[in-house]
């Protein structure tokens, strides 16, 4: 791999397609991070704890981001998904507090667990069509998020998925949701509105009994 820095913005160009693990971990230099094409892989906590990064240019080759990658950039305000990811790997963006605004592909099918962990500055995300898990403490303490969509697409949200996501006032779920894990919605102590698109009966049947505890939302069924 071939590096080009220019005081703190790094530019890497590849030689592998694959930036091997804790490659950038903890530095506390770099601002400005590009990935040049080629790139299809970005290893295991490869930018966990850059502390200062404020903008990362991920390539359109990308394919695969793995555990803990962005884990802990705390000055990371913004990043965009490339179109070739179909996995937000698990605590890819764990504890990115500054985080306000992503971009995810149209081709992502999961996203998992712990993703965005404590993510707390986020306060809106767009989910793509193609999106099908939500894993476990996906989006858990994300306390400023103040609208999700969550896609027809989706048939499994994890345990904890949006647990005390604090500011989040409404939900809609459709009839293609399957399972709700325990505590998904727990502690949404703000949540005034849930519109599911099935019966009671199913969702009795098929959900976590404690899916949405605490949570004094007026629920309608469609079915």
């Amino acid at each position: 791999m071939e590096t080009t820095s220019i005081a703190k913005r790094l530019i890497l160009n590849p030689i592998s397609k694959i930036i091997p693990e804790d490659y950038l971990r903890d530095n506390k230099t770099v601002e400005t991070l590009i990935l040049k094409e080629g790139f299809t892989e970005i290893g295991i906590c490869v930018f966990s704890g850059c502390t200062n990064l404020k903008r990362v240019h991920l390539p359109n080759s990308l394919e695969i981001i793995k555990y803990r990658a962005f884990s802990n950039c705390g000055s990371l305000p913004k990043i965009e998904i490339p179109n070739k990811v179909k996995t937000i790997g698990k605590y890819t963006f764990y504890d990115c507090e500054s985080l306000t605004e992503i971009e995810i592909s149209d081709k992502v099918k999961t996203i998992g667990a712990c993703a965005f962990y404590d993510c707390k500055s986020l306060t809106k995300i767009e989910m793509p069509e193609s999106l099908e898990i939500i894993e476990e403490f996906a989006f858990y303490s994300c306390e400023k998020l103040k609208e999700i969509e969550i896609p027809k697409s989706v048939k499994t949200i994890g345990d904890y998925a949006f647990a005390q996501c604090t500011s989040l006032p409404k939900i809609e779920i459709s009839n293609n949701v399957e399972t709700i894990g325990d505590y998904a919605f727990s502690y949404c102590i703000n949540l005034k509105e849930i519109i599911i698109d099935n019966t009671e009966e199913y969702v009795k049947q098929n959900w976590s009994k404690a899916w949405h505890y605490t949570c004094g939302a007026k629920t309608t069924y469609l079915r």
